[in-house]
């Protein structure tokens, strides 16, 4: 019998995995954007639960909306697209994808700068690498209008 270790995050055709690259995708991010980030429990590949850094979002003006996809507003920085989010139902509107590639490529860099310092040359590159894939993914989304909806799908051994 098969049995559930964790849910893959599915962002469109731009990001399919497990959610520990993906918050750590998430983490350097933010930091790279000056948000701060905090620790949450979150089930693991190998089905444990681990304390990781997540972005914290309490000093923003969101709505559970936004968790959507849905801003009446922008935000104040186009990096919140992708950090506020629903990894169950969220959505990355057509008319916020170029401004969000552009924040991701702006802080790409940094971000890896804060991440050799953190945990070496090795995890930062490897995270500048699926920044890029990512945007080169969104831009793609973007191009044949197609949606960029978050997911869950179980993974099973």
């Amino acid at each position: 019998m098969n049995e559930k270790v964790y849910d893959n995050i599915i962002i469109g055709t731009s990001y399919r995995g497990g959610p520990t690259l993906f918050s750590k995708m998430r983490r350097a991010l933010a930091l790279a954007a000056d948000i701060p980030v905090t620790h949450m429990l979150v089930d693991i590949e190998d089905g444990d639960t681990v304390s990781l850094e997540v972005p914290d979002l309490d000093g923003y003006d969101l709505v559970e909306a936004n968790i959507y996809g849905d801003w009446d507003t922008p935000p104040p920085d186009p990096i919140l697209y992708l950090l506020a989010h629903s990894d169950e139902k969220g959505v990355i509107r057509e008319e916020h994808i170029l401004d969000l590639i552009a924040r991701i490529v702006e802080l790409e860099p940094i971000a890896h700068a804060i991440i050799s310092e953190r945990e070496g040359v090795e995890e930062a590159t490897i995270l500048s690498q699926r920044f890029q894939v990512f945007a080169r993914q969104l831009a793609h989304s973007f191009d044949m209008r197609t949606p960029v909806e978050f997911r869950l799908e179980p993974y099973f051994k």
